[in-house]
């Protein structure tokens, strides 16, 4: 165990792993990407950088710990999402708001790390586990309750993602109020949904057709 920030109890292994990955989480955010300043993070844990590479020896590694954690919260919200129940359209719209609530509470985090070529976030098998589960359990319920071709299912859900991470940006940066900020997600995710019904839906044949 070491010692907390303020020199008082000394911390499990686990808690210090937990209070670097929330440090550097929100370093993430402010930087918009990596490498991070270690000494930065070091300063607001209260360790030595020598104690950050002995948890995490690259700063790859501490991005997969980041993406892991903040992917399995995203899941555990979206599986919740799912058991609410309800149709499609109001379960994609559950998702959405999940999402709205993840980038309202912690910024871009995800979206920076996973498109971060530094992070590699991806590559790591945690990370391409927790992403896959998500990525097809939204991708199959978008093709079988809107009939979204397969090849077109993870744009989709990439572009009905970036709906709830704007409206989400804005709250996180105080330029929203968020319970507008909700009801705009909902609108904007509803509409592209609604949109998306309607250019898939083949056109109406004529009497005269038929």
């Amino acid at each position: 165990m070491s010692r907390d920030a303020s020199g008082g109890q000394r911390l499990t292994r686990a808690a210090r792993e937990q209070q670097i990955i929330e440090s550097a989480a929100a370093l993430v955010v402010e930087h918009g990407c990596l490498p991070l300043p270690l000494e930065a993070l070091g300063q607001q844990v209260g360790v030595s950088k020598a104690l950050i590479y002995a948890y995490f020896p690259t700063q790859q590694d501490l991005a997969a710990r980041i993406l892991v954690a903040h992917l399995d919260i995203m899941g555990q919200s979206i599986e919740a999402a799912f058991r609410a129940g309800g149709g499609p359209r109001e379960v994609a719209l559950r998702c959405a708001e999940a999402y709205f609530d993840h980038v309202c509470r912690h910024g871009r985090l995800i979206h920076l790390l996973l498109s971060d070529p530094m992070a590699a976030g991806v590559a790591d098998p945690a990370v391409r586990r927790h992403y896959g589960r998500i990525m097809r359990r939204l991708s199959v319920s978008l093709r079988d309750g809107f009939d979204v071709p397969d090849a077109d299912c993870v744009a989709a859900v990439q572009i009905l993602a970036a709906l709830a991470e704007d409206a989400g940006e804005q709250v996180f940066t105080d330029r929203l109020d968020p319970e507008l900020g909700r009801a705009l997600t909902r609108e904007l995710t509803d509409g592209a949904l609604c949109g998306l019904t309607e250019r898939l839906r083949p056109p109406a044949r004529s009497p005269a057709a038929s």
